[in-house]
């Protein structure tokens, strides 16, 4: 059985301020989830100094919170479709609030790699719900943006940390700081354990609409509504669940896209510096292109959502493809027919292309995100998300390994890399065409998009 809402007045199609305060909660999650994932990266070199170890094996503790995002993101939306995205979001927050609070006491990599394997369970099961929890307390029109925002949300946190670290680490050293960013993480736990509403869509499909018409009543801020139980209402979703047929085109399509997308990201923001330091530039230069590409793709993720709802995903998604391609084919272009070490007149231009990848990038990084926190049935949604983003952590660490062998033994390795972008971006190509529940252009803005 399916449920339908109807109206008996018109809901405002600007997000309101209980809304807002959702997104807000939900973002600074996010931001949390960041500022804990990447502290441990940014005080390595100090443990393993006082731990007298060598880098190797540290990187077993490096490595364990991405095996756990993995393995956290498919579970933690499965988690969210079973028992409801607020209940698995809060106990994603106190695992890996416990778990990074923990690692203050660890004493040996053993120990702390296996904390970390639990706060990186926690960090990739957050994300999943998260994303479905906001975007559905909102209309898909404003979903878009919301889902570009939240797409940022991380990276942002990873920002946070470096500057959070400099303040805090003469004071407290890094035992300290891990103990504080456990005890922070569980504040933000209490803020959204008061502030966030379950999701009134997931209440109306395990067929609660008492509950669900009170909570869209108190956050969309609008009487009247009124829930009614109508027999085989769009029964196609949730026919054969995630693996049925429905959705099989649609799953293959996004593993596709956010695996390859991942790859591109992973490998540029690990090998980057390292392109540029062997084309000629200097560390600060070669780090300042990093930073231009980062800061650009946050912008460029920041502007998919508006864009998506302008243009359609299909066609926004081609159009930085192309533009990522365009990029490529020119930075290989220009490594091969120019001297091992670059003339300084080619280095603007060379950020410029960086630039524009970085812009490409994030528009798909956020359409993507969109895409799959809009078009998959709202019961299926946590998992659907949580399985791509799985994907995409498999994504990334298969580029940070390959394309590491491929530096250090191509003849030029900035064209071999660009080189190897470029097929991947093929791929990427294959799978957006693939995709057949693209977000059309100008979707109207409904009540009834509120709960299906």
């Amino acid at each position: 059985m399916g449920i339908e809402l109807r109206e008996t007045r018109p809901v405002p199609a600007r997000p309101g301020r209980r809304q807002m305060t959702i997104i807000a909660i939900i973002l600074m999650i996010l931001m949390i989830d960041g500022v804990d994932l990447q502290f441990l990266s940014i005080v390595s070199p100090l443990v393993i100094k006082q731990w007298n170890i060598d880098t190797a094996s540290f990187g077993i503790a490096l490595s364990a919170a991405l095996a756990g995002m993995a393995l956290g993101s498919g579970a933690g939306g499965r988690l969210g479709d079973g028992i409801g995205r607020k209940p698995a979001l809060l106990a994603s927050l106190a695992l890996f609030g416990v778990a990074t609070g923990l690692s203050a006491l660890v004493s040996n990599v053993p120990e702390l790699a296996c904390l970390r394997l639990a706060s990186g369970i926690g960090f990739g099961a957050a994300t999943p719900n998260a994303l479905a929890l906001g975007t559905e307390w909102l209309p898909p029109r404003r979903g878009a943006n919301v889902a570009a925002l939240m797409s940022i949300g991380t990276p942002l946190g990873s920002v946070l940390a470096s500057v959070l670290v400099a303040a805090m680490l003469p004071l407290l050293g890094w035992r300290g700081c891990f103990a504080a960013f456990g005890v922070l993480t569980l504040l933000v736990g209490m803020v959204a354990l008061a502030g966030l509403p379950e999701s009134a869509r997931f209440l109306v499909r395990r067929e609660r609409p008492d509950r669900a018409e009170k909570l869209a009543n108190a956050v969309l801020g609008a009487n009247g509504f009124s829930l009614m139980a109508v027999a085989d209402i769009d029964p196609t979703p949730s026919r054969g669940g995630l693996g049925g047929p429905a959705m099989r085109r649609f799953n293959i399509a996004v593993g596709i896209c956010f695996g390859t997308a991942s790859f591109v990201t992973y490998g540029l923001a690990n090998w980057l510096p390292m392109i540029l330091t062997g084309l000629g530039f200097s560390f600060t230069e070669a780090s300042s292109g990093l930073l231009v590409y980062m800061t650009l793709a946050l912008f460029g993720a920041l502007a998919s959502g508006r864009l998506v709802t302008q243009f359609g995903s299909r066609r926004l998604t081609l159009a930085a493809l192309a533009l990522a391609l365009l990029a490529s084919g020119l930075f290989v272009a220009i490594t091969l027919t120019q001297a091992a070490v670059l003339p300084r007149s080619f280095r603007p231009g060379l950020y410029a292309l960086v630039a524009g990848f970085g812009i490409a990038q994030g528009l798909v990084t956020g359409s993507l995100y969109a895409l799959v926190a809009l078009r998959y049935p709202v019961e299926i949604r946590a998992t659907g998300i949580g399985v791509a983003l799985t994907i995409a952590k498999l994504g990334g660490v298969a580029a940070i390994l390959s394309s590491g062998a491929l530096l250090a033994h191509a003849d030029h390795p900035a064209a071999a890399l660009f080189s190897v972008i470029m097929v991947v971006l093929g791929g990427l190509g294959a799978g957006i065409l693939l995709i057949d529940r693209h977000l059309p252009a100008a979707q109207t803005t409904l009540a009834t998009e509120y709960l299906p």
